[in-house]
């Protein structure tokens, strides 16, 4: 799954302000939806219940991911 992926490799884990930003818009989403947006739920669920443990792991292992954030952005700017 994505979460053991991200697990094995930190520099995959996209930057938490971009993870809660993409909370914030799913959520407004589903505001503006109501129900039709019930069928969908199920999948929804399961999209932001992945985030939400890549969030976890990576708040766990923040010194590592800032680290290498760094470090990709840094390469990236070569």
């Amino acid at each position: 799954t994505l979460f053991r992926s991200v697990a094995t490799d930190l520099s995959r884990v996209v930057p938490l302000k971009k993870q809660q930003g993409f909370l914030g818009m799913v959520s407004q989403i589903l505001d503006k939806l109501g129900n039709l947006a019930r069928s969908f739920l199920p999948s929804i669920l399961q999209i932001i219940l992945s985030l939400l443990s890549t969030c976890v792991f990576a708040l766990e292992h923040r010194e590592k991911v800032c680290y290498l954030q760094r470090i990709m952005e840094t390469l990236c700017s070569f």
